[in-house]
């Protein structure tokens, strides 16, 4: 009798013991058909020069509101979703600093897998600088562009948060990971075409190195009664294009997740770099404003 109460209670306790899930279990993108997701975006860039005519510097702040329509959602969780970056405006606080990297195509049809990542993505309707860019490559003009997907993929790793998978678990204790990637990156820059007014695009690849250490801690958390899933990580590293050009960073990320379905409820980061010519300060927000057929 002694010994079939012990064998109870021994099967009992892991049934009761606390669970403590992982990351990954617990970040998931759970988008349904149908939703409309509003969000306001904002990126505020400050360059500190030291030139020697003396001290120059720059702000520029760039706003805009990321539209999600949802329109289907597969097996898999990947929603195909038209992709609009309305209302974007440009404002210069000091300077006149463009932030022509950043200027997102205003539609997209897309993609996204339930992790975030970009699966396929279509320009509907593009950007003034691409646009004038397509018109001179018809008239004759030997320029490159990237394909919609790489672009897309660019700005949309600025308006989304790819979930890791780095293994985290969720009751705030803090995990060290360090990461050394290679790869092409496809990027576009502001040019001009045989000395003809106005601004063009044209596509580039460059090899590039990041390496570095990241610290991730995630948690629980309530936030206007609302609770939410909170990821707090720290990178500190150096993105190498080439031997001459070595940035280094400090980079902080703070995102916030509806644990109802996984959406991104606030993401904010904030990041420094300093190539030895020029520190670059930015600091990017995205925030939920409203869904609609939630």
């Amino acid at each position: 009798m002694l010994y079939r109460r012990l064998f109870a209670l021994v099967v009992l306790i892991p049934f009761f013991a606390p669970a403590t899930l992982s990351a990954q279990s617990a970040l998931r993108y759970q988008f349904k058909p149908g939703e409309h997701l509003q969000y306001h975006y904002t990126y505020t860039s400050t360059v500190d020069r030291m030139r020697k005519k003396g001290r120059k510097e720059w702000e520029t702040v760039f706003e805009a509101d990321p539209d999600w329509q949802v329109k289907d959602v597969d097996m898999d969780g990947a929603a195909t979703v038209l992709f609009t970056v309305a209302n974007r405006r440009e404002k210069y606080e000091e300077g006149t600093r463009r932030l022509n990297f950043i200027h997102m195509p205003p539609q997209s049809q897309i993609s996204v897998s339930a992790k975030g990542r970009l699966l396929y993505g279509k320009i509907l309707i593009d950007d003034a600088e691409r646009t004038r860019s397509k018109k001179a490559k018809k008239d004759g003009f030997d320029v490159k562009l990237n394909s919609d997907r790489s672009v897309l993929d660019g700005y949309l790793k600025k308006l989304w948060w790819a979930i890791d998978t780095v293994a985290v678990d969720t009751n705030g204790t803090p995990h060290d990971h360090e990461y050394d990637k290679v790869w092409n990156a496809a990027y576009e820059h502001d040019t001009a075409l045989y000395g003809r007014m106005g601004h063009f695009k044209v596509g580039d690849v460059a090899l590039r190195e990041d390496k570095g250490k990241a610290t991730y801690t995630m948690r629980d958390t309530v936030v206007g009664g609302q609770r939410l899933w909170s990821l707090h990580i720290i990178r500190d590293g150096k993105e190498l294009q080439s031997e001459n050009y070595i940035n280094e960073y400090h980079r902080t990320d703070d995102i916030l997740f509806r644990k109802s379905d996984g959406l991104i409820h606030r993401w904010e980061a904030q990041i420094e770099d300093h190539n030895g010519v020029a520190v670059f300060s930015t600091d990017e927000v995205l925030e939920l404003k409203k869904i609609e057929g939630d």
